[in-house]
This record gives structure tokens, C-alpha cells and sequence, in this order.
């Protein structure tokens, strides 16, 4: 039996998962625990604290397996540069912050919380417009009570390009030559552009699936697929190339 760690996105309660989890669990059986971080003890104020507080709530897993979503992606890719896990799935990343870029819209996003020092949180309305892009009403209207406040701090330091959230040359050699990867995009990702993502997953030798979605391919029009190329992932180590007649486009890393 083997562990799997679940880390979700900015300001995403557990429950805005836990369809996503639910079906996962389901379609591994009993080869797999699955683990999710306690958000309620999480000090988020930083990246920096909430992987230190990651490390130490799973500090008796070896070598996980690791699927984090959106800033949980980021999230994963840093706890893989630490050494925590040799296998990854980075479900549409935040990209680390040498590589991360200010838009248009982002920087509207966030732009009171940056401003203003409060706190940041999805509601209804820009969930579908952000974060939830061509993701069934019903569900987004069934997560939206969960999405959950972040503190200022954790956007600022985004924005602000916190060293911590780099990747340096040394990382990247790590990651290349240690860590087994998976980067899944919608193509229409608004938040994380699809094209960063393919940046992020050539430069660490990671394969890459790009989904004809937004920013939530877990649930979105082509989950069963992006659930079959998980499973196929996390059993076998690779992407799952069996699917090519899918409405999917498959890349592989330059490792």
C-alpha cells in the first residue's frame, strides 16, 4: 500500500475537492491512502510555513506521492525540490515566481487584497469566472460556501517574487534528474497560461497534458479522461498515452 498527498489550491476549502478525491479513491481501491493536510491547523500565512507545516503533519510517509492543484501545485514542486517525493502531479501550477508573471488578470484579482492588506477569498462570481471556468454549474454552485480566506501575506509574497518561491539552476537539475512528473493544463487557463505550464514541464523533464478546459480540468468537461491519465499515472510512473483519442494533447519532458 502506498501514500498519496492531496494539496489543494488558494483559498480552496477541502470540500471544493472532494468529488475530485472521492472518484480518485474510488478508482485506485485499497493500493492507495490517500492523505490531505488538516487546513485548520495550517499556518498559512507564508509558502514557507505551510510546506514546513506540510513536512512535519506527514513526516512519517515515505516518499509520497504527491498531486497538488494550483498553489498546492506549487506547493508540490517546492516539497519535491526539499526531497519529500520523487513523483508529482501538478494539476494546473502556479508557476514558481522566477517564471510567474503579473497580468492583467491577476493583478485584478488580487489587486484589493495587495492593496488593502485584507484577506483573499473566491466567492460565486469569480470562481466562475477564474477559477471555475467550464466546470458544471451545479458543482461550482455546491464548492462555492467552501472556498476559504488566505491571508494578504500569502498573495503578496506572489506578487512580490519571494526568493523562496524561486527555482534556481540547482533545483531544476534536481528535479530533472530525481523527480517523475505530471503537469495537467486546461488550454484556456486564464490564472496559469497553459504556455508557462509547458515552460515549467520542459524545463524539469516532466510530461504534460493539456486539456481542452480552464483552470479546474478535475472536474471540467474532460474529468473522466484527466482522471484516467491520474490513475494511469500514478500506477504505472508515465502519462497515459492510451488515451490519445481523447480530446487531449500529451507532451513529453526533455528528460
Amino acid at each position: 500500500m502506498r501514500d498519496l498527498l492531496f494539496i489543494n489550491g488558494l483559498s480552496c476549502g477541502d470540500r471544493t475537492q472532494d468529488i475530485f478525491v472521492d472518484i480518485l479513491r474510488k478508482e485506485l481501491g485499497g493500493s492507495f491512502v490517500i492523505h490531505r493536510p488538516n487546513l485548520e491547523t495550517m499556518d498559512r500565512s507564508s509558502s514557507k510555513k505551510a510546506i514546513a507545516g506540510i513536512k512535519h503533519q506527514f513526516q512519517k510517509l515515505k516518499d509520497p506521492l504527491v498531486i497538488g492543484y494550483s498553489l498546492g501545485g506549487l506547493w508540490t514542486t517546492l516539497l519535491a525540490r526539499e526531497g519529500f517525493c520523487s513523483q508529482v502531479i501538478l494539476i494546473s501550477p502556479t508557476l514558481p515566481t522566477n517564471m510567474l508573471q503579473i497580468d492583467l488578470t491577476r493583478l485584478k484579482l488580487f489587486l484589493p487584497t495587495l492593496i488593502t492588506g485584507q484577506a483573499f477569498s473566491f466567492n460565486l462570481d469569480s470562481a466562475l469566472k477564474y477559477v471555475c471556468a467550464h466546470v458544471p454549474l451545479k458543482i461550482v454552485q455546491d464548492i462555492a460556501p467552501y472556498f476559504r480566506p488566505e491571508p494578504a501575506s500569502l498573495i503578496r509574497e506572489l506578487a512580490m517574487h519571494h526568493p523562496f518561491l524561486r527555482l534556481s539552476a540547482d533545483d531544476c537539475d534536481h528535479l530533472l534528474h530525481a523527480v517523475q512528473g505530471l503537469i495537467i493544463s486546461g488550454s484556456r487557463d486564464s490564472l496559469c497560461p497553459p504556455s508557462k505550464q509547458s515552460k515549467l514541464a520542459r524545463l524539469l523533464g516532466f510530461e504534460q497534458l493539456v486539456v481542452d478546459c480552464g483552470h479546474m480540468p478535475q472536474l471540467g468537461p474532460h474529468a473522466d479522461a484527466v482522471l484516467a491519465a491520474i490513475v494511469h499515472f500514478v500506477q504505472t510512473g508515465t502519462y497515459a498515452n492510451q488515451l490519445e483519442d481523447q480530446p487531449l494533447h500529451f507532451a513529453q519532458g526533455s528528460r
